[in-house]
């Protein structure tokens, strides 16, 4: 089964567990929100919840990708066997 006529409403999730939730609207705001979670994510140290609907993830459309960030990479790893 690819989809379904019944829609969950999963903002439950977001009210439930206090995390913050974005929902886009449009596949350009999709493409654009990812960028403001990481931000939110981060600021709070805390996950983000992005909500999509049937509509949106059926969707297609032209969509413009902004600068892409350099990786902040935390942490290090030594291998030793």
């Amino acid at each position: 089964m690819f989809s379904s006529q019944n829609e969950q409403d999963n903002r439950y999730y977001a009210k439930i567990s206090g995390l913050p939730m974005l929902e886009p609207s449009t596949v350009d705001e999709s493409c654009r929100i990812v960028g403001h979670a990481f931000d939110i994510s981060e600021q709070l140290q805390e996950p983000v919840l992005l909500r999509t609907t049937t509509r949106i993830n059926h969707s297609s459309g032209v969509v413009t990708l902004g600068e892409i960030r350099p990786r902040k990479p935390r942490g290090s790893f030594t291998k030793d066997p």
